[in-house]
């Protein structure tokens, strides 16, 4: 087999045909000599001929992964290679594709990420349309910036532009300007996305997205699942989309109308399985089991709150890898002058499984709701959560399929909240209580100790 003498096409662009056509020597040889009920070892980066899977998802890793580098310097007894002598260093690669097939391993497993092609349980018409997506963006992940780039690929340097104008809150106006001008100065054969609309066309297709759901003016409802055709809030009759000064709906280019207020949900269990997917985040998200105990309070699951939630749900406990939640909400004025009177509630979720040097740090705090002014939700605040109810109760009651990219296996996955985090105010919002007068405190409630001051008309608890 030429794939066994000259093994210089694991090296190549995994993109491009060549790998592809060797890949499948490679695995029609496998599989016709070293096949275990239609499984095979799987020699990708991460599986690294530990775990089993059947051809399409051997294909998968192999393509987004790559082979196991130790394994390639091997002879590969896993797949059916005699012992024959490696001419690797005789043989020249004659397929220059001019780019650096490393500096692309990021993006590869990022696009893989998104995918979620570890699963193997969706339709067969599911997976047609979504490894059409899947190999368009396998596609533009190896796919130069312009013809004789080493440097970028078309999906990196978008990722990479993007990433920066979140970090620095660069406005669309301006990234869309920018994106006008280097498509100006690059080369004519450049692959650059003309406008920033085709660039975020891409991002989302990385999962990189959140759902808007249009809501009451007066945040009675949200007009989502049976709701989502009425014009009227069922509650309080306002109307649910903006008007001219004639009382006409406004409506766009397109025609489709202005709702009067919008709340921005960011699905919570896609974010969850990402966790367990990357193989840099996967395994310490069982710290907290995995930590010695040694008596001292440096984690929550130190606290007799999380031992005593063991104990009460022991077939939650008994996967370290199920999540455990905290919620931090409260409100500021996104335009950063007193003057003007604005106020935005965004719902931050904090994983709990990870280490304390991790949990409480920016980039793995979960944004799950943006919930919009220019008044706080007070106790209404509840309409807006019910999205990630919804969510949290699939995750505790049902659990979803999810890969484990350090054990290479899929797991059940379940969630709980455990903790909120809030100021007194918002704390009372959250439970739907008023953190004022004679049930001050939302714990006690009618049982607050409390005592009224003569002439103020104010209690003190």
């Amino acid at each position: 087999m030429d794939v066994f003498v000259n093994k210089s096409w694991v090296k190549l662009n995994r993109t491009h045909d060549q790998y592809r056509r060797s890949l499948t020597s490679f695995l029609d040889h496998a599989f016709a000599t070293n096949a275990n009920q239609n499984k095979i070892a799987c020699p990708c980066g991460i599986c690294a001929n530990r775990a089993y899977h059947e051809r399409h998802t051997v294909m998968k890793h192999m393509i987004i992964k790559g082979m196991d580098v130790d394994y390639q310097k091997c002879i590969w007894v896993f797949h059916g290679e005699s012992n024959v002598v490696d001419n690797d260093d005789i043989f020249e690669d004659n397929f220059d594709d001019g780019i650096d097939n490393t500096s692309e391993e990021g993006i590869f497993k990022m696009v893989g990420d998104a995918f979620d092609f570890h699963e193997s349980t969706t339709s067969s018409s599911a997976k047609n349309v979504e490894a059409e997506a899947f190999f368009k963006l396998l596609e533009d992940a190896g796919q130069p910036l312009y013809n004789g780039c080493e440097e970028f690929t078309k999906l990196s340097f978008i990722v990479e532009m993007y990433h920066l104008k979140c970090l620095y809150g660069v406005k669309d106006v301006a990234i869309d300007a920018l994106v006008k001008l280097f498509k100006k100065a690059l080369p004519k054969d450049s692959t650059l996305p003309n406008s920033l609309k085709k660039i975020k066309t891409i991002i989302k297709k990385l999962g990189l997205d959140y759902k808007k759901i249009d809501v009451c003016p007066n945040d009675c409802v949200l007009f989502w699942k049976d709701k989502i055709g009425l014009d009227n809030c069922p509650t309080c009759d306002e109307l649910r989309w903006k008007t001219a000064d004639d009382g006409t709906i406004i409506e766009l280019v397109n025609g489709k109308k202005v709702p009067k207020k919008v709340l921005r949900y960011f699905p919570l269990i896609p974010r969850l399985k990402r966790l367990f997917m990357s193989s840099k985040t996967s395994h310490i998200m069982r710290w907290h089991a995995d930590q010695e105990k040694d008596d001292k309070m440096r984690h929550p699951s130190d606290s007799c709150v999380w031992k005593e939630f063991d104990v009460r749900y022991p077939d939650f406990a008994r996967d370290p890898r199920n999540v455990r939640l905290g919620l931090s909400s409260d409100g500021f004025n996104p335009f950063g002058m007193m003057s003007t009177q604005y106020s935005i509630w965004p719902i931050v979720l904090m994983t709990y499984n990870l280490p304390p040097w991790l949990c409480m740090k920016q980039p793995y705090f979960i944004l799950s709701l943006l919930i919009p002014g220019p008044k706080g939700p007070g106790n209404g605040i509840d309409v807006f959560l019910e999205p990630l109810v919804d969510e949290l109760e699939l995750l505790w009651k049902v659990g979803v399929e999810t890969y484990d990219a350090s054990k290479c296996e899929t797991f059940t996955l379940h969630a709980t909240l455990m903790y909120t985090i809030n100021d007194f105010p918002a704390y009372g919002n959250l439970s739907s209580l008023p953190p004022k007068d004679k049930r001050a405190c939302p714990y006690c409630n009618v049982d607050t100790c409390c005592m009224y001051l003569k002439g103020s008309k104010n209690s003190v608890t």
